[in-house]
């Protein structure tokens, strides 16, 4: 038992991700292992990638917004799934014109979270 829960939490402090590359069109996308968390950059400012993002939760992948909030510098798109999964969608302004998406869906889901990161990244295409 000593010695499972100090490589549980240097698991947990690393930070295990897998990165699926960029291709045709597509923005590189990390995944972080143990949070099942999605992240990427899109070249879109907080503003239009907020928008964008409500729109794909919304109206491609229809899922039920339960709330969404922007200020200057970040937004929060909180929804569900047909499945009453809870999927969270943050937005940081990196700058003017890229900003950060990070989704999560539950540490089992990143297929979802993935799926929702591709979809958001479409849209600002």
């Amino acid at each position: 038992m000593r010695f499972i829960l100090p490589v549980i939490a240097a698991l947990l402090v690393a930070g295990c991700s897998s990165t699926q590359p960029a291709g045709e069109g597509r923005p590189e996308m990390k995944t972080h292992r143990v949070t099942g968390e999605v992240s990427t950059l899109v070249n879109a400012g907080l503003d239009r990638a907020f928008d964008q993002s409500v729109a794909a939760v919304r109206d491609d992948l229809q899922f039920t917004v339960e709330s969404s909030a922007k200020d200057a510098l970040v937004g929060v798109v909180k929804a569900r799934t047909a499945q009453n999964k809870l999927v969270t969608v943050t937005l940081n302004k990196k700058s003017d014109t890229i900003t950060s998406v990070n989704v999560s869906a539950g540490a089992f889901d990143s297929d979802v979270a993935t799926a929702v990161a591709e979809k958001i990244s479409s849209r600002l295409q």
